[in-house]
């Protein structure tokens, strides 16, 4: 990975807490987008890690929420290794782990598919090394968004 201009090291790690509400998912997601830049990393890599941290902050956002109790921040934290992006993702909504094999996507139009589900498929696709923790009053999530090759 490439520092920044002017030979600086790139950012290895960021972290931030947000409500759970969609008015606060903009602002995280910029900030993860600013913190792959300067971390250098690929586009393709950029591109993945915003997609799961998306994903997830959004499923806590609309199905966290709702639930006994209902989330009220989302947590994450990114660190950059060797093989790639480490993400840790927390928030304090009732007891879900994404990890738990769901029913295939249906060969169907997505527009003619009942919503949920497609979001933690695609996360499977671009990550890896996913896994699920409950801790006293907080969900956490792990995984891994590769760096290619």
């Amino acid at each position: 990975m490439q520092g920044r201009a002017g030979g600086t090291a790139p950012d290895t790690s960021f972290e931030r807490s947000v409500p759970a509400r969609e008015d606060a998912l903009a602002g995280l997601l910029d900030a993860v987008e600013s913190f792959a830049a300067a971390a250098g990393l690929p586009p393709l890599v950029a591109n993945r890690l915003l997609l799961v941290v998306e994903e997830l902050a959004v499923n806590t956002v609309t199905h966290g929420t709702c639930g006994e109790p209902p989330a009220t921040g989302f947590h994450i934290r990114l660190r950059l290794a060797p093989d790639g992006v480490s993400v840790e993702a927390e928030d304090d909504g009732r007891e879900f782990d994404p990890t738990r094999p769901v029913a295939p996507l249906p060969d169907q139009p997505l527009a003619a598919r009942a919503p949920g589900g497609a979001g933690l498929h695609i996360i499977g696709r671009v990550a890896t090394d996913l896994a699920y923790r409950r801790l006293p009053g907080r969900n956490r999530l792990t995984c891994l968004v590769p760096l290619p090759g």
